[in-house]
């Protein structure tokens, strides 16, 4: 249950409220703060954790403020005030429940940064009086911070896809002009009209067959938990997330260049070479949050992607944030006056796989016999997983941080050779 950087489990099965309880006063008790925020999502059991969770933090003392149903994004908001626990297990499936950990200013707390140590603790403390609790709604100042990021907004009509997960508590109080079309706004945490996951199969066809119909600008999608978003144009084609970085970088480059931007390891090579022709310092890191918002504090970062739709913010206190995501783009679309279509055209020079997930007993094995089966590589490195780079194509395979997978991703000169390649790595676990 305890990741590379949060913990999921199934609800019940794994994950009951006596460890949310033991979890609240460890970190407690770890984080030695007087005054801990907590948020949660729609999940079934997250209402019921959270309050075990809260009984915890205030068992050894601490206070709490509790700012009830919330995304990921807000309750790192909220931790410019101080430590903080979201209840949520994300983009998981509709049994799993989970907690991110932060510090104060959304500092993540990892299995590098002191999960393990709060690991430790459970069960081991001992209450030593009774926090208080206050109850807080920061919605409308949420929603300042996030218009901040955005200029002049387009009178656009966008469709946006909550997937029944909690975005549908903010995104109308972001926007005056931009005319919203809702699908699956209400929060219901057994996500009865899609995967939470956007980049599951089929989890986006309703999206743009829904901006099709309603002759919309763009439509965007969400995860349950609100801190990844994916697009599609105005003609119902996914805009990967890699173009989506390149475009909100340049937007962002624009009046701070030279900049240092931060991409993962399998992110597009298209990635390297605009943002690198306009002057930025370009860095490639692990996959994973408290991964990447490390590099963007020791570079000093002012952009961070990665391709599963999480963008990062120098401004945000290096935090991910689907919202300020799309004010990016609405700004730039506003500023140049062309389609996303348009603007992500030129980005198509290669052909790049979704994320290919592959079961196997052993990734660290799987890695090793990939690695020998293909001798012409031109570059090679393991900063995250293995990453081999050929005169025409590229691939990256790693171990997932989140689920027993291992996660693959492709990119190739032609959609010819992106089939072979893929087929030719799979054909090695079979």
């Amino acid at each position: 249950m305890f990741k590379a950087y949060d913990i999921r489990g199934v609800y019940r099965k794994e994950i009951t409220s006596s460890f949310a309880f033991e979890l609240g006063a460890a970190f407690a008790v770890w984080s030695k703060s007087k005054s801990i925020i907590v948020g949660r999502d729609c999940r079934i059991g997250s209402a019921e954790l959270a309050k075990s969770l809260i009984s915890g933090i205030i068992s050894s003392g601490c206070n709490v403020v509790d700012i009830g149903l919330c995304t990921t994004p807000m309750l790192y908001f909220a931790s410019r005030k101080g430590a903080a626990v979201m209840v949520t297990a994300s983009h998981s499936p509709k049994e799993y429940v989970g907690f991110k950990l932060c510090l104060k200013n959304a500092v993540p707390v990892g299995n590098d940064s002191g999960l393990k140590e709060i690991q430790s603790l459970m069960g081991r403390t001992e209450g030593k009086g009774k926090g208080k609790i206050e109850k807080k709604d920061i919605s409308q100042p949420y929603a300042k911070f996030v218009k901040g990021f955005a200029g002049k907004l387009p009178k656009l009509k966008i469709v946006a896809d909550a997937g029944n997960g909690m975005e549908g508590i903010i995104l109308e109080k972001l926007f005056k002009n931009p005319e919203i079309v809702k699908l699956n706004f209400k929060p219901d945490g057994k996500f009865p009209n899609r995967n939470p996951n956007p980049m599951h199969k089929g989890a986006m066809d309703e999206l743009a067959k829904k901006v099709i119909s309603t002759k919309a600008d763009l439509g965007v999608s969400y995860d349950a938990d609100c801190d990844r978003i994916f697009f599609v144009d105005e003609n119902g084609n996914k805009v990967i997330s890699d173009h989506i970085a390149i475009l909100v970088a340049k937007q962002i480059l624009s009046s701070k260049p030279r900049a240092c931007i931060i991409g993962t390891v399998n992110i597009s090579r298209t990635f390297d070479e605009t943002l690198s022709k306009i002057g930025a310092l370009v860095k490639r890191v692990k996959v994973g949050h408290s991964f990447i918002k490390e590099n963007m504090k020791k570079h000093n970062a002012v952009f961070g992607a990665e391709v599963s739709g999480h963008f990062y913010y120098g401004d945000n206190d290096n935090a991910d944030s689907g919202d300020i995501t799309l004010m990016h783009v609405l700004s730039l679309m506003s500023e140049s006056g062309r389609k996303l279509s348009e603007l992500a055209k030129p980005l198509m020079k290669y052909f790049k796989s979704s994320e290919i997930n592959i079961s196997y007993e052993s990734p660290k094995q799987g890695l090793e016999l990939v690695k020998k089966h293909f001798k012409d590589a031109v570059e090679v490195n393991s900063i995250d997983g293995l990453t081999m780079k050929f005169k025409d194509w590229w691939f990256n395979l790693r171990a997932s941080n989140t689920e027993p997978l291992m996660r693959l991703n492709a990119e190739a000169d032609s959609p010819k050779l992106l089939e072979e390649k893929t087929m030719e790595i799979k054909k090695l676990f079979k």
